[in-house]
């Protein structure tokens, strides 16, 4: 009997040289068709979440630089500050992520943009720092929490099953691009000013614009269910339900618990993009140049994702979600080693293309993932909630980059940037490591008789049947 390895599943081992894969093209080419006959709802959803994110990655972006730059914060208080919006988003998601399930994709993320807006409108007439941080923390990344489930399940509802990872990946496609175009507009205004308090009241202003857009173009969309049989109007008020008893359905499952514990794992993979879009650009001021260009290379960071995520969609027929996640988080793990041979342009574009490249295999499929395992009926507060301990990816970037450019890459002083990376590369590494090792009992079985952890009320039941 052929055995697997611990990289591959069996099912992979077995077919990787199979002459069954040359029909996958013509299932990939089929799964494009199948996504451009999808409703308008869907590109409607897209549209308004390229200006939502949009508005969300300029705050993002510009956020280190205007509290160390312009608000003279110390880089450990800045990183603190940037865990918090981690810590925050984590509680949002536990506590609204049962609205898209309960109250519908369009009321839910109509819901999000609105107070995304509330928080925009508020950092832009404060000059307080505390007051904005505040609305960052109270309202922007309320608004984040909510509408990334939301949008996601809207996906799912508004495209065929074929046409669903080519949706996902097109997902990504709008963020990567949107957070080009935050990079790019962040870069492009201070270019015309200069790093003060003037250029930062733009770059706000410009996201808060791009907020509303995206509220108003969202109010358009319907609650409907496509499939191949067509549309079909969704009853999704489901106030019979409280928000716990809704949400208590997922944490009696075995499958939930499971990935959770790969999502920890993940946490470390998914700080590897959150230092290169924080941390990146402090970096490149401190160890390259004053001025040094990082918004252009967190441009190119999403170019590469637009051109190769629809590419490596591809590699679905070919792996199983986990095996991508392995391939993504080992390129995302030795992309900062780069730095140890130099400092320059050329070190960054390279550290910013197998980052990217990797982002691009890893990202798209982990939404597939979730789904894949997700019962139905509860795939919102599925995707809110299992996933809730991915902004904790920001707590470890914010606080262990505050301590490493302190340490290692300080505004002055002696520098060893170097090092910072290579601890960074090590500890994604070994979490690589343990997703490997631990395979078998992260990984969710195809077939699973006993869904219910043991001691559950539903577990309890089904043995009595």
């Amino acid at each position: 009997m052929t055995k697997s390895s611990p990289l591959l599943s069996e099912k992979e081992y077995l077919l990787k040289d199979s002459p069954e894969f040359s029909s996958k093209t013509r299932l990939f080419l089929q799964s494009i068709k199948d996504l451009s006959s999808s409703p308008r709802d869907l590109w409607l959803l897209l549209i308004a979440y390229t200006f939502g994110y949009t508005g969300y990655a300029m705050v993002t972006i510009c956020g280190p630089i205007y509290a160390t730059e312009v608000k003279g914060l110390d880089d450990t208080l800045a990183g603190i500050i940037m865990a918090s919006l981690g810590i925050s988003t984590v509680i949002y998601a536990l506590i609204l992520g049962h609205m898209p399930d309960r109250y519908g994709v369009k009321k839910s993320i109509i819901t999000a943009y609105m107070v995304g807006l509330i928080g925009f409108v508020i950092i832009i007439f404060s000059n307080d720092i505390a007051i904005q941080v505040t609305a960052i923390v109270l309202c922007i990344t309320a608004s984040t929490a909510l509408s990334v489930p939301s949008a996601k399940l809207g996906i799912k509802r508004y495209t065929t099953e074929s046409a669903r990872s080519m949706a996902y990946s097109l997902f990504y496609l709008i963020v990567f691009g949107a957070s080009a175009i935050g990079g790019v507009l962040v870069d492009f205004i201070i270019s015309l000013g200069k790093v003060d308090e003037n250029s930062f009241w733009y770059i706000l202003f410009t996201g808060g614009i791009c907020m509303s857009v995206a509220t108003g173009l969202c109010f358009l969309l319907r609650e409907i269910e496509y499939n191949s049989a067509g549309e079909r109007v969704l009853e999704v008020n489901q106030e019979h339900l409280s928000a716990w008893e809704h949400t208590r359905g997922i944490f009696v499952l075995k499958s939930f618990w499971r990935f959770t514990g790969l999502t920890m794992l993940i946490v470390i993979v998914r700080a590897i993009y959150l230092h290169l879009e924080i941390n990146l650009s402090i970096y490149m001021y401190r160890d390259i140049e004053q001025g040094a260009h990082f918004g252009y290379m967190l441009a190119l960071h999403q170019l590469i994702m637009i051109i190769f995520a629809p590419i490596m969609t591809f590699l679905i027929y070919y792996f199983s979600h986990y095996t991508l996640l392995i391939l993504g988080g080992f390129l995302s793990a030795v992309s900062p080693l780069v730095f140890i041979f130099d400092s320059s342009y050329v070190t960054v574009f390279l550290f910013v293309f197998i980052a990217s490249v990797a982002e691009s295999i890893f990202a798209p499929r982990l939404i597939d993932y979730t789904l894949q395992i997700a019962p139905k009926g509860k795939e919102g507060v599925f995707l809110a909630v299992a996933a809730s301990p991915l902004p904790l990816s920001l707590i470890i970037s914010g606080l262990m980059g505050g301590i490493l450019l302190s340490e290692y890459c300080p505004s002055e002083g002696e520098r060893h940037c170097w090092k910072m990376w290579a601890i960074i590369s090590g500890l994604t590494l070994f979490a690589v490591f343990l997703m490997i090792t631990l395979r078998s009992m992260l990984e969710q079985p195809k077939i699973e008789e006993q869904p219910y952890i043991h001691c559950s009320r539903e577990a309890k039941k089904l043995e009595e049947l």
